[in-house]
């Protein structure tokens, strides 16, 4: 992780040890110096030790075939299939989910499961977010989610009729929670979408504004050891995401509409 004036870059980089990196300062260099994370040391920002996954995408490592995690805890994405990574996105670099030779086949990031990746309701709260744009289809899409069969913890779906849900479930898959989102979303636009629990309410975020929140949850959270799929689901590949995905992020903290805005 490199920090600049007590902000983490989002910089273009150069890995030198990609068999064993580790995010340090010492083994990734600055190509440029854009930020836009307010994380760090400074008053009002985030701290670096709430960030359990950072992926900003910025890179495409095939000799690792990963995307790497810039929080201390090494949560790297490993490419399953061929994301077509793409030098532009809405920061930095990107991955265009779904396609493989102009096909949707299934191409998306997988992340194991590790400490602190489910929501616990006793934590300090929990927010993941990612800035994602469609390319349509005409059916249900898995953004992120965190489960599959009987071990389902959470998900948002990007619908066939271009608005956003969020589901929790119990770790059974038994529903908790449902958030539908109203906004119609544009193709090839990019949006910024999210949820963040507060330990008393579930959020679902649109570009920086709620959607749809929920304090009735009918039971408790998921906890399991399901990996996180970015675009996809692991039981229902055919509902792949059909389309481009940027700056990934899990924080074991319940953000303010000011801190995601600054996402």
């Amino acid at each position: 992780i490199i920090f600049y004036r007590n902000n983490f870059l989002d910089p273009t980089i150069l890995i030198n040890d990609v068999s064993s990196y580790i995010s340090t300062r010492t083994n990734i260099t600055a190509e440029n110096n854009f930020t836009h994370l307010s994380i760090g040391n400074n008053t009002g920002a985030i701290n670096a030790s709430n960030i359990l996954v950072y992926l900003p995408m910025d890179i495409n490592n095939t000799d690792n075939s990963s995307s790497y995690d810039y929080s201390y805890n090494n949560n790297d994405a490993r490419y399953v299939g061929t994301p077509i990574w793409n030098k532009s996105g809405y920061f930095g670099g990107s991955f265009r989910i779904g396609l493989k030779e102009d096909i949707l086949d299934g191409e998306h990031l997988s992340i194991g499961d590790a400490s602190g990746l489910s929501i616990n309701e006793s934590s300090e709260g929990y927010s993941a977010f990612i800035w994602m744009k469609t390319h349509r289809g005409t059916t249900t899409q898995y953004v992120f989610t965190k489960g599959s069969g009987g071990n389902f913890e959470y998900e948002i779906i990007y619908n066939f009729d271009n608005t956003f849900n969020a589901f929790a479930y119990s770790l059974g898959g038994v529903g908790i929670a449902t958030l539908d989102g109203a906004t119609a979303l544009n193709a090839n636009q990019w949006y910024h979408v999210g949820i963040v629990w507060n330990k008393t309410n579930l959020t679902l975020w649109l570009n920086g504004n709620s959607e749809a929140s929920n304090s009735s949850l009918t039971g408790a959270f998921g906890n399991g050891n399901a990996v996180i799929g970015i675009g996809y689901r692991s039981d229902a590949l055919s509902s792949v995401l059909n389309g481009t995905v940027d700056e990934f992020i899990i924080i074991n903290k319940s953000l303010s509409a000011t801190e995601i805005k600054n996402l």
